[in-house]
């Protein structure tokens, strides 16, 4: 159990892009997570190619840009504004928080 008084620290927000080459959209995208971070938000960026998958392409193919963070079911699919970026990765930054600080 993590506590205030054990030195707990908040979890690192893993934000997993799916894209595809050549995806204009994606770009942009990337360039609002680029904004993110200079915003002082913290977190790291895992980009994930769907054209390597038949099931990511099924599930994502029309929809990319895709955001999700850590593995969570919540995704913030295109478009998006950097405004509801900065909400759904606060939102996912609280959440790990909750479920560290009860583990």
């Amino acid at each position: 159990m993590h506590s205030v008084f054990s030195g707990w620290k908040p979890e690192a927000v893993i934000v997993q892009l799916y894209t595809t080459l050549g995806c204009h959209l994606c770009e942009l995208a990337e360039e609002l997570l680029m904004q993110a971070l200079r915003s002082g938000i913290s977190f790291s960026i895992e980009a994930t190619e769907i054209s390597n998958s038949d099931e990511l392409i099924e599930r994502y193919g029309i929809r990319i840009p895709v955001i999700r963070c850590n593995g969570s079911d919540r995704e913030l699919g295109w478009p998006f504004s950097l405004a509801q970026l900065q909400l759904f990765l606060q939102e996912e930054q609280g959440r790990l928080n909750h479920e560290c600080r009860q583990d």
